[in-house]
């Protein structure tokens, strides 16, 4: 049995990874202006090693700054993951706790870019042309870019399909609409450095989900460089 000083100490450390590590300020997050989406990828920021497994598709190393992860238990190198939770601002990509979310959530602060934050999900997700097999694709892209998506029965949600110039798509979206909610958000699948990502976003962005997927991809390619 392990002595009383010693019980107490192991508590302690327990407790503090299972705590929350210090967030980047909310101020900041707000009048940070826009900046490259790898901006915290640099020698002097701690960097967590970690692995996500992708399914058939075999195991993905991602090398992220420790920002990123909110709780210390997570910013330890060669954990291994079935899925990761992130949330960033769209504009600086400055990472953003739960509590943060909540606060800009409920503030309605997130109807533009500057303000706005995105929960991104990696995980091992089902192809995107899987996600097509029962909707048809309208005969031109709107004028986002956005290709609309017709379900054989009427749902709640607004569906849409980026092409490449090969007709294959490159994302998926579909958003909520505002009869069926007084904040719609939109989630918006592609596959980008070896990962399956899901985004979730204030429906007011989806006018610039083009630049929205550019950053993310950017930001996981500097995950994904060896």
């Amino acid at each position: 049995m392990k002595p009383f000083g010693a019980l107490f100490i192991s508590g302690l450390i327990a407790l503090a990874t299972a705590l929350p590590a210090r967030a980047i300020s909310y101020d900041a997050l707000l009048n940070t202006p826009k900046a490259d989406p790898c901006h915290l990828f640099t020698a002097d920021v701690d960097m967590v090693v970690l692995y996500l497994d992708m399914g058939v598709e075999g195991e993905v190393q991602l090398s992220l700054p420790s920002p990123y992860l909110e709780h210390r238990a997570d910013q330890q190198s060669g954990l291994r993951h079935g899925s990761l939770l992130l949330r960033m601002m769209v504009s600086n990509f400055l990472p953003v706790s739960s509590a943060q979310a909540l606060r800009l959530s409920a503030t309605q602060q997130g109807n533009d870019a500057q303000t706005a934050f995105i929960t991104m999900l990696i995980s091992d997700l089902p192809d995107i042309s899987e996600r097509l097999e029962t909707l048809s694709m309208t005969a031109t892209p709107n004028d986002v870019g956005l290709v609309p998506l017709v379900g054989t029965t009427p749902a709640p949600r607004t569906s849409f399909a980026a092409l490449h110039p090969d007709q294959s798509p490159h994302a998926f979206i579909e958003c909520m609409t505002p009869e069926t909610t007084p904040r719609p958000t939109c989630t918006h699948q592609l596959r980008t450095s070896g990962v399956d990502v899901v985004l979730d976003y204030n429906a007011d962005l989806l006018p610039i989900w083009a630049d929205v997927q550019t950053r993310v991809e950017r930001f996981l390619g500097c995950a994904a460089a060896e």
